[in-house]
């Protein structure tokens, strides 16, 4: 996953490319922070903004429809960057809400995402059931096959369409992102270096200290 920042807090610009570890090095006061933290408020975030851009296209495509199938191909093949350049720029509006500042500190930052590999969304099934109650009443599955680009939603009962598909159009755009971006958005941890070397530092202080203590204890018993 590449990400492309520009005016963000003291970065003037910045790229990024996450691997499985991805380490952020640098002097004080030159946007570690930043960059970090924009990073991670995107990737915990992502989701949520996707299921904003795609609930009138879902909606479009299920009112009239008399089978509810979804072609993924058509949606997003060769299409994947652009939705993850769309879900950076809404993401850009809630940047002063994630660093607890005003408005106008972000108005000229630009957050890009993109893929670093192909998307490939065809080869893997997929399979989830919309549950409701303590009983576990199923009111809906969604089954996408093993290389096929349908994904087909089969309804058990009409009380998931009470509302004019909002219910049905949440769950349809949480299976897109599983099915279309989670390979390409992984959850993530972050540790501070500086923290994170303090304690360390501590613990060794706490062992030096008891090797002296040790040492004076053997001196004193002489």
């Amino acid at each position: 996953m590449h990400f492309r920042f520009e005016n963000l807090g003291l970065l003037d610009q910045a790229d990024l490319e996450l691997a499985e570890l991805t380490l952020i090095c640098g002097e004080n006061n030159t946007g570690k922070t930043y960059a970090t933290y924009a990073v991670y408020g995107f990737l915990r975030s992502w989701r949520q903004i996707l299921r904003f851009l795609l609930e009138h296209e879902i909606d479009t495509l299920l009112k009239g429809a008399s089978q509810y199938r979804i072609n993924l191909a058509a949606m997003f093949a060769g299409k994947v960057d652009d939705y993850l350049a769309r879900m950076g720029k809404e993401y850009v509006g809630v940047l002063p809400r994630a660093f607890a500042t005003e408005s106008n500190v972000f108005e000229h930052t630009v957050c890009a995402p993109r893929t670093c590999q192909t998307t490939d969304f065809l080869t893997q099934p997929y399979q989830r059931r919309v549950q409701a109650g303590p009983s576990g009443k199923v009111l809906a599955t969604l089954n996408k096959e093993a290389d096929s680009a349908v994904l087909e939603v089969l309804l058990a009962d009409a009380e998931v369409l009470q509302r004019p598909f909002g219910g049905l159009t949440d769950f349809i755009a949480d299976a897109i992102a599983d099915i279309v971006f989670a390979q390409h958005l992984p959850r993530v941890h972050i540790a501070s270096a500086e923290r994170t070397g303090a304690a360390i530092f501590r613990k060794e202080l706490d062992m030096a200290r008891t090797r002296m203590l040790k040492a004076i204890n053997q001196i004193d018993s002489k």
